[in-house]
């Protein structure tokens, strides 16, 4: 059955995963504005916006680009085309401007200019060409402080190129690291070796100005690794002149040490070979692969596929766009027929996985899961040959900024990606009318099913319940279907068999159940003395009996009735008996020795007497049992020591105790009293020669301790087992037969088990069974 609801669900689900739910793209806004930079300032997962306006202004915008007040306003001649600016709730705002060819960096927090580098004019036009291409603000070298990491470089003018990391608050250098070649923005920072400090991963693009610096020059691109204090960990050549190195960071999914994922994207000057990607190992630098993937990479991307595995994204000049593994090897690839001019990977409709946005050579914008397929298409209005793809935050998901830049003109757009409503899809009728069929033919399978498991598991209970309780599952004609073992027992007692009609048993409760039927019970008397608590409850194909004994419960009802009047008749008993004992003693002392053994004999009769009030007396007031952690074998021992100078010279003892024994939760007292009233019973059955092991072990599985007593006495009949434990029966001359009755009280009180094993001629066991978790008073 489950086989078919497999089969006719599977079609099913493969044509909802084939045909992933469909995606609207839609343009919130477009602007004009020298720059814009995403900024989660209030800390709630959503961006707003830090603009700077080509008049000099800088504003923090909301989500939907209405301003916030916060404005700030600088001369417009101190700003460069790539300046940058941002803010935080731990920094406050901050930009970057030039003034007299010096770069500087403004801090919110520190309320003045923080001075980053001097430039260097080389070439004309007059004045340094540089800017910052990117801020990092964050703790670096871990001392509590925040520190601004700025990545500045510069155009003809060739130096300086690099990084320095400031203090925020305060001002001041902390380090600067210079290169030949401008950096790729932006870096990475992440604790590649898991040391504890982090470790700051960036490429470079080569533009040969002739610049040289730390053995590095801007001829030839590279990927550098600087600690938290701004020293080189390794540097790696990676390409040459009119090429850019793309690096990022991959951890592995197969519990390889994480390594580092470089692409070249470039022109084809100078007859370049083409483009190359690369794995690196963090920890060195060297090249561990290398693949070129078509001639040249005109984009690319890392992104999160499934399993967390790290891909690399490329999009190729053979209009080509693949999925690699970390290892280099393709996975997946698509052909993109106008060709891909940007890709970056984010959480673009909400599922929660990475997907990938595509912007064509056309204007097309083009959502596509990891797998390549195909998700959203949408025009864009971009023109320009510059184009920069941004993730921006937005209530659990990512939507888009793009920066179309056109010469001096920069405009910013911002698209959102959401799934289509239902009602809006477009599906084929030939796939509605097999979906249809296929949901009412699971439908129905899922029905069947259901009704044969609560068949099947009806008779599964009737066939599989043990214990006390007995289950038999009957028809509406009152016939037994089926009976567990106990049932089987105890519709034999009731007088019933498996053939019969249970008329009699179902009597009192008005003849079998019918459906939708109340569940009824009533307790029911046999002609064996025993009390049977009959429940029927009604099901499809009947009614399911549960027989249990309460022969005990209602005997214990009974007993606890007359507990009351039980210990004060023995009360009363005891006190004439003190009284007559004395006055025996009294008369004895005139008396004669010819009178003796009248006295002797009526004396054994008082002890006798007294021994049993007490036992009665103990029997009905033993008060809860007060818990401690107590070692089992010291009680044992100590219980079993007061007998041995007691004990015939034939009698021996033997101990036979588990090391290391767990401490258990009882009440020491009344366990050594339960102990010696076994070890009493032992002696007395052994007479004057035998022996008597006790023993103490721990189940491990169960978390319990036990302690058994094995004599080698005469035996108990079988027929008599049963009845040890009662109120005065006995087999011992003189006993009362209450020292059995008060242990197993005891034992229950502890929430615990004791069982006896007995062969006539061969002897007895007696085994306790505490548990070892719990403390505290039952």
């Amino acid at each position: 059955m489950r086989r078919a609801v497999v089969l006719l669900t599977l079609p099913l689900l493969l044509a909802c995963h084939r045909r992933l739910p469909p995606v609207e793209v839609s343009l919130l806004w477009q602007r004009d504005y020298l720059y814009i930079a995403p900024a989660d300032v209030n800390g709630d997962s959503t961006d707003e916006f830090v603009t700077v306006s080509y008049n000099g202004v800088i504003d923090r915008m909301g989500s939907d680009m209405r301003t916030s007040g916060k404005t700030k306003w600088i001369d417009r001649g101190a700003f460069a085309s790539r300046s940058v600016a941002g803010e935080s709730k731990e920094a406050g705002m901050w930009y970057t401007h030039v003034r007299h060819d010096s770069l500087f960096l403004f801090s919110s927090r520190a309320g003045r200019d923080l001075l980053v580098t001097c430039g260097y004019d080389s070439l004309p036009p007059a004045g340094w060409d540089g800017a910052a291409s990117g801020v990092t603000l964050l703790d670096i070298d871990n001392d509590g402080r925040l520190d601004a990491i700025v990545n500045f470089g510069s155009g003809y003018d060739a130096r300086p190129r690099g990084m320095c990391a400031i203090d925020y608050a305060a001002g001041g250098t902390i380090w600067t690291y210079l290169t030949g070649p401008n950096i790729d923005e932006p870096p990475t920072f992440t604790d590649i070796d898991h040391d504890g400090q982090t470790e700051i991963l960036f490429g470079s693009l080569a533009q040969r100005n002739g610049n040289v610096a730390n053995g590095t020059a801007d001829d030839s691109t590279y990927v550098f690794l600087l600690d938290c204090r701004g020293r080189p960990r390794w540097v790696r050549r990676i390409g040459r002149y009119s090429s850019i190195a793309h690096a990022a960071f991959a951890s592995s999914s197969d519990g390889r040490p994480g390594r580092v994922v470089v692409y070249e994207t470039g022109s084809e000057e100078e007859n370049r070979p083409g483009d190359s990607a690369f794995i690196l190992d963090c920890r060195t630098g060297e090249v561990l692969a290398r693949r070129q993937c078509g001639k040249y990479t005109s984009c690319g991307t890392t992104a999160t596929g499934a399993g967390g595995r790290t891909r690399l994204i490329l999009g190729g000049s053979d209009d080509t766009l693949r999925v690699l593994d970390d290892s280099l090897r393709t996975v997946r690839s698509t052909g993109i027929s106008d060709g891909v001019r940007q890709v970056i990977a984010g959480s673009f409709s909400g599922r929660g996985q990475d997907e990938l946005a595509v912007l064509t050579n056309n204007g097309r914008l083009l959502l596509l899961d990891t797998l390549l397929r195909l998700r959203a298409v949408e025009s864009c209005s971009t023109t320009a040959i510059s184009v920069t793809l941004q993730r921006v935050r937005y209530a659990g998901k990512d939507r888009l900024l793009v920066l179309d830049s056109d010469g001096d003109k920069l405009t910013w757009l911002l698209y959102d990606f959401s799934p289509k409503p239902l009602l809006r899809q477009s599906v084929p009728l030939g796939v509605t009318v097999s979906l249809c069929i296929m949901l009412l033919l699971a439908f129905g399978a899922v029905i069947v099913v259901l009704r044969y498991r609560q068949t099947r598991d009806t008779r599964t209970l009737v066939r599989s319940l043990t214990g006390q309780a007995g289950v038999v599952e009957i028809d509406h004609r009152g016939r037994v279907r089926h009976a567990n073992p106990k049932g089987h027992e105890l519709l034999k007692l009731a007088g019933a068999s498996e053939s019969a009609v249970l008329a009699g048993v179902l009597a009192p409760l008005g003849g079998p159940a019918r459906p939708g039927a109340e569940p009824r019970e009533l307790p029911l008397s046999l002609s064996t003395g025993q009390t049977l608590l009959v429940r029927a409850t009604p099901v499809k194909s009947g009614t399911v009996l549960t027989l249990e004994d309460i022969s005990a419960v209602e005997y214990l009802k009974r007993v606890s009735t007359w507990v009351p009047v039980a210990q004060k008749l023995a009360h009363d008993i005891k006190n004439p008996l003190t009284a007559i004992s004395l006055t025996l003693q009294r008369v004895e002392k005139a008396a004669g020795p010819e009178s003796q053994r009248y006295f002797d004999s009526m004396k054994e009769d008082i002890d006798r007497l007294k021994k049993m009030a007490d036992g009665f007396m103990r029997l009905t007031k033993l008060e809860p049992p007060k818990l401690v952690p107590t070692d089992l074998n010291e009680v044992v021992r100590q219980c079993a020591g007061k007998f041995e100078g007691v004990k015939p010279p034939g009698v021996e003892l033997r101990y036979d105790m588990a090391e290391d024994l767990p401490s258990a939760p009882l009440d020491p007292d009344q366990i050594a009293v339960a102990c010696s009233n076994i070890i009493e019973n032992a002696i007395s059955a052994m007479g004057d020669v035998g022996r008597l092991v006790i023993r103490t072990s721990f189940i491990v599985g169960e978390g319990k301790v036990v302690v058994s007593m094995s004599d080698t006495g005469k035996g108990i009949p079988e027929r008599y087992l049963a009845k040890v434990f009662e109120p005065y029966f006995t087999l011992k001359a003189g006993g009362t037969g209450l020292g059995m009755a008060l242990t197993k009280r005891i034992i229950e009180d502890h929430k615990s088990t004791i069982r006896i094993e007995s062969k006539e001629g061969v002897g007895t066991t007696v085994t306790i069974e505490l548990p070892v978790a719990g403390t505290g008073s039952a």
